[in-house]
């Protein structure tokens, strides 16, 4: 029986998060096709249930996360470390793809397999670039020009990377599992539109909240509820209380 091809997934940790989320549901779907192999680099756990064929792998790196100057260091210390493990993985595992996820990964994936026997890596973008430290951008342009495929979110940010070929560029919008919702709401309950994620200008919960200052007065019954913490929160409180939106 022939050998099935191999994938590996490289990222930081699965401790939560939206692109944790994609990679579990993507390795649950590619383990019908593929020896799928899951290699992170902080904590062996994961938030996200994994199907029993995936090969989940962990450097076990610990980060200091009491200040921005202790986890730098602590990220500093690791780097050189995580480079080194990888490529010790590649070496064992010998996949066919591999797949690096979020910027950590991306570039300790990028420096993991030079000198190495030609393996087809994929990169994506998660983030906005145009918010991101020019030096750690610049450096992601050039890994993303010289890998072999590179995967965006959107139109927008394709267009943003306008110096990467289009012949090695794709737009893959992130993928929905929906077996775990309800065909429909039932009746008398209150209809709920939920968004979870860091208070940051990043996830622009200003736009949701605008949003649903608009549609609030058609839909009486719908509430909207915001889960998270971070720098915007009371930001985010006065722009709902001008909206006239703190019972909604």
């Amino acid at each position: 029986m022939k050998d099935r091809r191999r994938i590996m997934f490289v990222l930081p940790r699965m401790n939560g998060g939206g692109a944790e989320r994609v990679v579990s549901t993507l390795s649950k779907h590619l383990c019908e096709n593929y020896d799928v192999t899951l290699l992170v680099l902080v904590s062996n756990e994961s938030f996200y249930q994994l199907d029993s064929r995936i090969h989940f792998i962990s450097a076990m790196f610990e980060v200091n996360r009491r200040n921005k100057i202790t986890r730098l260091a602590s990220l500093a210390c690791n780097f050189f470390q995580a480079i080194y493990f990888v490529r010790k993985q590649v070496k064992i595992v010998s996949p066919h793809i591999v797949f690096s996820i979020l910027e950590e990964s991306d570039i300790v994936t990028a420096l993991a397999l030079i000198g190495l026997k030609k393996i087809f890596h994929i990169s994506s973008e998660r983030n906005d670039p145009e918010a991101r430290n020019t030096l750690i951008q610049g450096i992601l342009n050039r890994i993303y020009r010289r890998c072999d495929c590179f995967v965006c979110q959107s139109e927008r940010v394709a267009k943003y990377y306008s110096s990467i070929p289009d012949s090695k560029k794709c737009v893959i919008p992130n993928p929905v599992n929906f077996s775990g919702y309800p065909e429909r709401i039932g009746e008398g309950k209150i209809k709920r539109i939920v968004g979870v994620g860091r208070l940051k200008p990043q996830k622009n919960f200003e736009l949701l909240i605008d949003s649903f200052g608009i549609i609030a007065p058609r839909y009486p019954e719908v509430q909207l509820d915001i889960y998270g913490e971070g720098t915007l929160r009371k930001r985010l409180q006065r722009q709902i209380n001008n909206l006239k939106l703190e019972k909604r």
